[in-house]
C-alpha cells in the first residue's frame, strides 16, 4: 500500500540511504545511465540553521538521494528519467525553521527558495488506516506530522468513551489486544514542539468472528419446577452454550395429555394450568443441527385455592363470676380454628392474651373490685381476624374485715437501739408499736408504719424495755399483740492511745491501751489521713504487728473494740513511715565497642535506684569508680585502641550503694588506616576502565566506590588489591570513582573523586533489506536506536552504540556491525 511520505520523517528514515549515494557520487556516469537533473539550492541570507536536509523521491515516494548539508549553496545532482520531488528544511534546535519544496524535469536546472515556517503547532495525522492481520490483530499506519515527537494511539468501543493504548514515535502500530468478533474504534493524536494536535479521522475496524461448525446441542441439565400460583409453575434449566431455542413438554401425573411450549432463554412459566394438579416437565435444546435428548422428567405441583382468613367475631359479652374471675362469650366465626381472647385494666393499655378452642372463656387470677377490658380475635391457617369491639366488666368486691394482731420479736442491735420485727398480717394495711420501761406499766406509741419493723434508737445502755402492737385496715384494729421485751447492751468504749513499735521496710509493729468490755478488736490502716481506711486484720489483745507495706511509705493506723456484734468508736489516728529498702545489684549489664576509642556500657533499670556508680579498668580484679548515672547507660571515651575493659555497676538510693553487679568486658576497635592516595582512573576500551591507587600501610582491604553524576557514590567492589577494571560500561560516557583503606570494622575517609570516560563506539549496527519487521530487534536496544521505517526498521547512527545485542536478536540474520 503506498503511502505520502513527508520529508521531516525522511530525515530519520533515509540515514543509511545517504551513505549510498555518497557512494554513487564517486563514480561519473556511464552512457547505460539515465541523464541528471541538477538543482541549485539558495538560502537567505536572514536563516539562522544549524543543518539542511535534502530529500529527493521520485514519482513513486521511493527517496532516491538524501543529504544532511550544512552549506547555504549545494549543487545536487540526481540521475532519474522521471520527474522528481525535493523537499528541503533548515533545522535550528533539533526543529524546522524553514521549509521548501520543488519538481525538477530530467535534464533540467531548478532553482528552490526556503519559506519560513511559522511555529502553529503540530497538525492531526493525515492518511490514517487500518486493516486486520491474519493473525487477528489490527495494524494502524499514518503519515509523519512535522514537528511530532509522539504519537498516541486512542480505542474505543462505543466512540464515547476512548483510552490510550499506546504512545509511540513510529509512524504504525499493532493492536494485539483486541478480541475476535468485535469492532474497535481509533484516532491519533500528535504532540511536539510543546503543542498537541487535534484527534485525526477516527476509522473503524472490525475484527471478524471465528466460524465454528455447528453441532446439536447438548441436554439442558438443573431443570427445576416450581408453583408460582394456582395455575402456572416456573421451570428453569442451565443454559445450553449452541442452542438457539428449549422445548418445554409438560403433561399432568394422572390422566393428562402432553403438551408443548418453545422458549429462547433459561426459563419459562407455564399458564393456564389446573389448581393443585401434580404435573411432569421435560427440557430439550434444539439449533438447526437438531434437538437433544430431553431432560430427566421433573414433577411440580400447582397451589391450591387459598383459605380466607376468619371474620371479626360478634356480639362479646363480658361479665363478672367472681371478684377474681370474667365469664366472655362471643358468635362462633365460619373457618376460624382457635380465638385469642385479650383484656387488660386500661382500655388502650397492653394486653394479656389467652387461646381458646370454643366461643367463651373464663379469664381467672384476676383482682377484686377492678375493671377489665375485653376483646376478642378469630385465626386459621390463612391469618388471624381484626379484633371485635372491647367491652369491659368488674371483678365483683370482696367482703372485708379487721385484720388479726401480729406477732412482735425484740432484738438488741447496740447499747443504744433495738429493733421490733413482725410478720405480714392478711388484710393488714398498718401498724402501731407501743413501747414500755416495764411489763405492765404505761405503753406508748413510737410508730405508725405499714412496713413490718422499726429501730427504736432512743434507748438507754444496759436497759430492758417492752413492746406490743396491733394491726389495722378499713373496717377497724385488731387486739394487741402479746408483750416482746429485749436489752440494750453496755456501752462500749474506744481503745486508748496507740504507740508505734519496731519498724521495718514491710511492717509496722503498733500497741494500744485496753477498752472496757472489748473482746477483740480492729485494726484499720489507709496511705492517706482522711482517706478510706481498709480492716488490717484481729486481735484479741493490745499488740499488732502490720506486715505486707510498701517500703518507705507513710500509713495511718487507728483501731475499734469489738464486743459480739458490737464495734466501739475508733481510737485516735497513729502516723508511721515504713524504712526505706535498698536498691538491688543492677542486672542485664553489657559493654560494646563504640569505636577504638570509645566503650558503651548498659542495664536493666533497677526499681527504687536513682543513680548508679560504674566502676571500671583494664584488670577485673582492680576496678575503680569511673562514673555515675541516673540513667541506665554510660559512655567511656578516650580509651586505647586494641585494648579489653572491664566494668561493674552498683545502684543508689536511699537505703544505700547495692553490691556490684557482674563483672563484663568489651575490646575497643582497632585504629582506622590513612585514606588511600595516588588514585588513577584510565580508560580500557568502549567499555572499560581500569583503576589504580597506592598501598596503604596497615590496610587489610579496600572499598571502591563509583558514581555516574559525581556526587552519589556507591559501593562498587571491596578489593585486597590495589588495582580494579571495571567492566561492563556504556560507551563514551563519564565515570567517578573513590576509594577508602579497611582494616577489620575500621574503614579510612574516601579519596577525592578521580573520573574517566569510556571512548565511543568503533562499528555500529546497519539493516540489510533481509528486514522483514518481525520487530524483535526493538527490545534488545536499550539506548532506543532502532525505530520503525514504514514496514521494516533502520538504525538511528548517532544512538547507536555498538554492542551488538540486536545482531543475535535478528532470526533472519539483517543485522550486522560495520
Amino acid at each position: 500500500m503506498n503511502r505520502v511520505i513527508s520529508g521531516a520523517f525522511l530525515v530519520t528514515l533515509l540515514l543509511i540511504l545517504q551513505l549510498v549515494h555518497c557512494k554513487f557520487d564517486t563514480t561519473s556516469p556511464t552512457e547505460y545511465q539515465s541523464e541528471k537533473s541538477r538543482f541549485t539550492l539558495t538560502v537567505p541570507d536572514d536563516v539562522s540553521a544549524d543543518l539542511y536536509k535534502i530529500a529527493v523521491y521520485d514519482s513513486v515516494d521511493t527517496v532516491i538521494y538524501f543529504s544532511n548539508a550544512k552549506r547555504k549553496t549545494l549543487q545536487v545532482a540526481v540521475t532519474s528519467t522521471l520527474t522528481t520531488t525535493i523537499i528541503v528544511d533548515a533545522i535550528k534546535d533539533n526543529t524546522s525553521v524553514y521549509s521548501g519544496i520543488a519538481s525538477v524535469i530530467p535534464g533540467e536546472a531548478t532553482s528552490i527558495s526556503l519559506k519560513k515556517i511559522e511555529n502553529v503547532g503540530v497538525v492531526a495525522p493525515g492518511n490514517f488506516e487500518g486493516e486486520v492481520t491474519d493473525d487477528s490483530k489490527v495494524s494502524l499506519f499514518w503519515n509523519v506530522v512535522t514537528g511530532a515527537t509522539v504519537y498516541s494511539v486512542m480505542r474505543s468501543t462505543d466512540g464515547s468513551t476512548w483510552s490510550e493504548i499506546t504512545a509511540t514515535s513510529d509512524i504504525s502500530f499493532i493492536d494485539s489486544d483486541v478480541e475476535t468478533g468485535k469492532t474497535y474504534l481509533y484516532r491519533i493524536v500528535a504532540s511536539g514542539q510543546g503543542s498537541v494536535s487535534e484527534p485525526s479521522t477516527t476509522i473503524e475496524v472490525s475484527v471478524p468472528a471465528e466460524v465454528i461448525d455447528p453441532i446439536a446441542p447438548s441436554t439442558p441439565a438443573s431443570v427445576r419446577a416450581q408453583a408460582v400460583s394456582m395455575n402456572s409453575i416456573e421451570v428453569t434449566w442451565k443454559d445450553v452454550d449452541n442452542a438457539e431455542d428449549y422445548v418445554i413438554r409438560y403433561k399432568k401425573v394422572t390422566g393428562g395429555t402432553s403438551a408443548e411450549v418453545t422458549c429462547e432463554e433459561s426459563v419459562i412459566t407455564i399458564n393456564e394450568l389446573d389448581e393443585n394438579t401434580q404435573y411432569t416437565v421435560t427440557v430439550a435444546a434444539r439449533n438447526s443441527v437438531g434437538t437433544s435428548v430431553p431432560s430427566a422428567a421433573v414433577s411440580c405441583t400447582t397451589l391450591s385455592k387459598p383459605l380466607d382468613k376468619p371474620l371479626v367475631p360478634s356480639n362479646v359479652v363480658a361479665e363478672a363470676l367472681s371478684e377474681k374471675s370474667i365469664y366472655v362469650t362471643w358468635d362462633a366465626v365460619a373457618n376460624a380454628s382457635t380465638y385469642t381472647v385479650l383484656y387488660s385494666t386500661q382500655a388502650n393499655g397492653t394486653f394479656t392474651t389467652r387461646i381458646s378452642s370454643t366461643n367463651s372463656f373464663v379469664i381467672e387470677s384476676l383482682n377484686a373490685s377492678t375493671t377489665y377490658y375485653v376483646k376478642v380475635t378469630a385465626a386459621n391457617d390463612a391469618g388471624t381476624s381484626d379484633a371485635s369491639d372491647v367491652v369491659s366488666a368488674k371483678t365483683q368486691e370482696p367482703a372485708l374485715q379487721a385484720p388479726s394482731a401480729p406477732v412482735l420479736a425484740v432484738a438488741t442491735v447496740a447499747d443504744t437501739s433495738l429493733k421490733v420485727t413482725w410478720s405480714a398480717v392478711n388484710d393488714a394495711s398498718t401498724y402501731i408499736i407501743e413501747r414500755s420501761v416495764t411489763s405492765s406499766g404505761s405503753f406508748s406509741a413510737i410508730c405508725t408504719t405499714s412496713a413490718l419493723a422499726y429501730t427504736d434508737t432512743k434507748c438507754s445502755a444496759n436497759t430492758t424495755y417492752y413492746y406490743k402492737g396491733k394491726a389495722g385496715n378499713s373496717a377497724g384494729y385488731s387486739s394487741y399483740s402479746s408483750v416482746a421485751s429485749g436489752k440494750t447492751d453496755a456501752a462500749l468504749s474506744a481503745p486508748g492511745t496507740l504507740t508505734k513499735g519496731t519498724v521495718t521496710d514491710s511492717s509496722i509493729a503498733i500497741s494500744w491501751q485496753s477498752a472496757s468490755g472489748a473482746l477483740s478488736y480492729k485494726v484499720y490502716f489507709s496511705t492517706s489521713q482522711n482517706g478510706t481506711y481498709e480492716v488490717h486484720g484481729t486481735a484479741t489483745g493490745t499488740q499488732y504487728t502490720l506486715n505486707g507495706l510498701t517500703a518507705g511509705t507513710t500509713y495511718y493506723i487507728k483501731v475499734t473494740a469489738i464486743s459480739g456484734t458490737r464495734e466501739s468508736a475508733a481510737s485516735g489516728v497513729l502516723s508511721a513511715q515504713t524504712a526505706v529498702k535498698a536498691a538491688s545489684v543492677p542486672s542485664g549489664v553489657k559493654a560494646t565497642s563504640v569505636s577504638a576509642t570509645s566503650i558503651t556500657v548498659i542495664w536493666t533499670a533497677v526499681e527504687s535506684a536513682v543513680s548508679y556508680i560504674i566502676y571500671g579498668g583494664t584488670s577485673s580484679s582492680s576496678l575503680a569508680q569511673i562514673g555515675t548515672s541516673t540513667s541506665t547507660t554510660f559512655s567511656h571515651t578516650g580509651l586505647t585502641a586494641a585494648t579489653t575493659y572491664y566494668y561493674a555497676v552498683a545502684s543508689v538510693n536511699a537505703g544505700g550503694t547495692s553490691a556490684r553487679s557482674t563483672t563484663v568486658s568489651a575490646a575497643t576497635g582497632t585504629a582506622a588506616p590513612s585514606t588511600p592516595t595516588g588514585l588513577t582512573a584510565t580508560v580500557a576500551s568502549s567499555t572499560s576502565i581500569t583503576v589504580k591507587f597506592n598501598t596503604v600501610t596497615g590496610a587489610t582491604g579496600y572499598k571502591l566506590y563509583s558514581s555516574s553524576n559525581n556526587n552519589t557514590f556507591t559501593l562498587l567492589s571491596s578489593l585486597t588489591s590495589t588495582n580494579y577494571t571495571h567492566s561492563g560500561l556504556t560507551a563514551n560516557t563519564t565515570y567517578y570513582y573513590k576509594v577508602s583503606a579497611v582494616n577489620g570494622s575500621a574503614e579510612s575517609a574516601q579519596s577525592a573523586s578521580v573520573s574517566a570516560r569510556t571512548s565511543a563506539a568503533t562499528k555500529v549496527a546497519v539493516i540489510n533489506s533481509n528486514c522483514n519487521g518481525c520487530g524483535r530487534c526493538p527490545s534488545s536496544c536499550s539506548r532506543g536506536a532502532i525505530v520503525r521505517s514504514g514496514n521494516k526498521y533502520i538504525i538511528d547512527a548517532s544512538k547507536c552504540d555498538g554492542c551488538g545485542k540486536c545482531v543475535s536478536r535478528c532470526p533472519r540474520g539483517a543485522i550486522s556491525l560495520k
